[in-house]
């Protein structure tokens, strides 16, 4: 209920399967003339689409890519049923001069340009039109007195046309002391950036810390985190939200990724009750840690890995696996040859291949791995504790793999 007006609705998706459910997020639909009234406009029950004097807009923008990710039909028919300005930007001229346009469609939105752009390369995935900005972000933790500044530009020098003397660029470091926070810092810069524009000025998001430019979104936030001791939240505002997120995380898919030990899917399913119509507001705990943790085995990680691979090959980007992995193949452990082929070192199989390495060839083939499958155009990296389980040789060439593919993705960390 926004001042009288009732536009929003929860969008489910129901595939063939009785079980193929997932819910897709909160959408405003306007109706052109629309004025205060005491409930919403559209009736419960089936709905094949939205007259002309209809509009929508998604309020998050894991709405869209949750809705990016359904069969290409099905997205293509819903936001055309829906009527959603993001498909069709044409449809905001018409609408925005509605008294509930403002008041109600956009309310918890703040900047609707930056919104709908991210959002339309979401749906779309098409990339080209992203921008490619110096992002300048400032974060202020709950109870920090000041925000820390976060640029992902490099200063120019004389010779920075030429690659060779470039400055690396578009990652930011936090270095602190044990027990300063910085994972807690990382963790929730993850949950305010994840929330949607609306949920971060409320709680349970609000009380976790303020990020700067207000719209500023990323079109996927990717966190790494090899210690067995993380038991930070994960992202995700309502019950439902959360138990979304987390099988997203099981099926390697959405705009929230986890690469690490911990078992995100296990926890949710461990500790989130049935499901119920309730959950679809209740908020979740504001707190920084979970209660309850678990751990993947080793055959898990190792069957994650060979997805990953698949992953890679199935969406053309072996390439960038290749050339990301040249620093790794360059260190003395690796054989020191940087022209060695991913397949004569991952093998037939990356199942069993994976499983015969050491614990930190494990850990940079991971993320390197990980990284170049779902690393996309305006995406965050939060890579916590990188130096755990390496040398300092295999630390820096992770580090020059990560940066190879920062740059040709367009992301930051």
């Amino acid at each position: 209920d926004d001042f009288g007006y009732k536009t929003q609705y929860q969008l489910i998706y129901h595939g063939d399967d009785a079980e193929d459910e997932i819910y897709v997020g909160n959408v405003k639909i306007l109706k052109k003339g629309q004025g205060e009234t005491r409930r919403g406009l559209l009736d419960e029950g089936p709905l094949t689409s939205l007259g002309t004097d209809y509009c929508s807009l998604g309020q998050s923008l894991d709405y869209y890519e949750r809705l990016a990710d359904l069969p290409r039909q099905a997205r293509i028919s819903i936001a055309r049923a829906l009527r959603d300005v993001v498909y069709r930007p044409g449809l905001v001229t018409k609408f925005r001069g509605e008294p509930g346009w403002r008041t109600s469609i956009l309310r918890d939105i703040d900047d609707l340009g930056e919104f709908t752009g991210t959002a339309s390369v979401l749906l779309s995935k098409d990339y080209s039109s992203l921008a490619d900005v110096s992002l300048e972000l400032a974060f202020k933790p709950r109870g920090w007195k000041k925000s820390i500044a976060l640029d992902f530009d490099a200063p120019s020098t004389k010779q920075s046309s030429s690659s060779r003397f470039r400055i690396p660029k578009r990652v930011a470091v936090v270095v602190g002391r044990n027990g300063t926070g910085k994972s807690t810092l990382l963790a929730r810069f993850a949950r305010v950036a994840h929330a949607p524009q609306r949920m971060r000025r409320q709680e349970p998001i609000r009380s976790l810390g303020t990020l700067t430019p207000k719209g500023v979104g990323f079109t996927r936030i990717i966190a790494v985190s090899y210690s067995a001791f993380d038991s930070f939240q994960i992202p995700g505002v309502t019950i439902e939200e959360r138990r979304q997120i987390a099988r997203d995380v099981g099926d390697g898919v959405g705009r929230y990724i986890f690469c690490g030990l911990r078992d995100i899917a296990g926890e949710m399913n461990a500790v989130l009750k049935p499901e119920s119509d309730e959950d679809l507001e209740t908020p979740v705990d504001s707190g920084d840690l979970a209660k309850t943790t678990l751990l993947k085995p080793i055959e898990t990680l190792a069957e994650e890995f060979d997805r990953t691979i698949e992953r890679i090959r199935s969406s053309q980007r072996s390439r960038l696996l290749r050339e990301a992995l040249e620093p790794i193949f360059a260190d003395p452990s690796f054989g020191g040859d940087e022209d060695q082929t991913v397949s004569a070192v991952i093998g037939d199989s990356p199942k069993d291949t994976f499983l015969r390495w050491s614990t930190g060839h494990k850990i940079v083939m991971q993320i390197v791995a990980s990284l170049a499958a779902y690393t996309q155009p305006k995406s965050i990296i939060l890579l916590d504790e990188p130096e755990t389980h390496l040398h300092p040789p295999l630390l820096a060439a992770l580090m020059h793999s990560v940066r190879f593919i920062l740059e040709e993705q367009d992301a930051f960390a």
